[in-house]
């Protein structure tokens, strides 16, 4: 702790010449008005009030925790000294001359002000260097105490090893006279252990017997239920064989469906001829009736009606594709009710 102290002084010496150094710099250079000295003097006030604020805090920090470097107290220091150079407004020649004069008739009450300023900080020195005198002080007290505390502990351990000597002490006689009463409990607890495992074995027996009786009777029905499980295989492959035939039925009449619709196309294409013939011969005999050449126009249309006739004739073949046509989808229908009415039962009997 006084090693942080006198660390921290230091510190607070090195501040104050830089800051005197930098003052007589600025003060060669350009002269400094009285604003800007009150300016650099709050600045210092602050930065010791820091330094008293960490100084306070050392006793519950580590030794350089709260502890400012010569480099960051110089870069501190330069920073103010430029923001004073840079806030000072810039001026012509004859200005300058005018503001040397001013500063001149006030350089009394400056150096008045710096060297109160200078006593200020002494008197800061001198109550560092107290507090470092207490410090010391205080050290030395603390030292003493540990001392005492030390010598403390060290009878407390010799006390403590006194009394685990009695207590061991203790401890073997209370042994001593408690064995023949342990020996005694030790002895009733194994009669009762060994009188609990002969019940339990009769237990495991009888249990034992009732579980063979159970696997018997388990092996039966197991037998039991792989013979209808067999069974039922035999059934389920049959139903497949005849799923298998339902399938090929199912391909021939899909094919007979597909000759009845081509059958059925056939019969409305000679539907749509036959509608033409017959606005042809609708034709013919509006004309015929307004033609001068009635003979040619009826053997035309004796003609025509031959063709009819032919075509008619031609047109049976086609009637009889359409009675089959209907057949054939009456199947169709049967056939469809057949296959879902297998398939169902199928499904059924293979969920159950």
């Amino acid at each position: 702790m006084n090693q942080g102290g006198s660390g921290e002084i230091q510190e607070m010496e090195i501040m104050q010449s830089l800051v005197e150094q930098q003052a007589a710099t600025i003060a060669s250079e350009h002269p400094l008005s009285i604003e800007e000295v009150v300016q650099a003097y709050d600045a210092l006030v602050k930065m010791h009030a820091r330094w008293r604020k960490g100084k306070r805090q050392l006793g519950h920090r580590k030794k350089g925790d709260f502890k400012l470097s010569a480099s960051q107290t110089i870069g501190e220091l330069e920073g103010e000294n430029l923001r004073f150079k840079t806030g000072r407004p810039q001026t012509s020649d004859n200005s300058v001359q005018a503001s040397l004069k001013e500063a001149g008739e006030q350089n009394s009450t400056i150096n008045e002000e710096v060297e109160s300023r200078k006593k200020q900080i002494n008197e800061l020195q001198k109550h560092a260097k107290n507090v470092e005198v207490e410090n010391f002080q205080l050290r030395g007290q603390l030292d003493q105490q540990s001392a005492a505390v030390i010598s403390l502990e060290s009878r407390l351990v010799e006390v403590r090893a006194d009394n685990a000597k009695l207590k061991q002490k203790v401890e073997t006689i209370e042994t001593t006279h408690a064995t023949q009463e342990n020996l005694d409990k030790r002895t009733v607890e194994l009669n009762e252990q060994a009188r609990v495992q002969e019940l339990e074995r009769a237990t495991q027996a009888q249990e034992k017997k009732q579980h063979a009786e159970t696997v018997k009777e388990d092996k039966v029905a197991h037998q039991a239920w792989m013979r209808d499980r067999d069974a039922t295989l035999s059934e389920l492959h049959g139903l497949q064989r005849e799923n298998a035939k339902i399938g090929d039925y199912s391909k021939a009449v899909n094919e007979w469906i597909s000759k009845c619709r081509n059958a059925e196309r056939e019969k409305k294409d000679a539907q749509n001829g036959f509608i033409g013939l017959q606005c042809i011969r609708a034709n013919l005999e509006k004309e015929l009736k307004d033609s001068h050449a009635v003979e040619d126009l009826v053997k035309e249309l004796k003609d025509s009606r031959h063709a009819v006739q032919d075509l008619e004739r031609e047109n049976a073949d086609l009637w009889l594709w359409m009675r089959s046509l209907d057949a054939c989808c009456d199947v169709e229908i049967a056939t469809n009710k057949f296959v879902s009415a297998r398939t169902a039962a199928c499904t059924f009997f293979l969920l159950r």
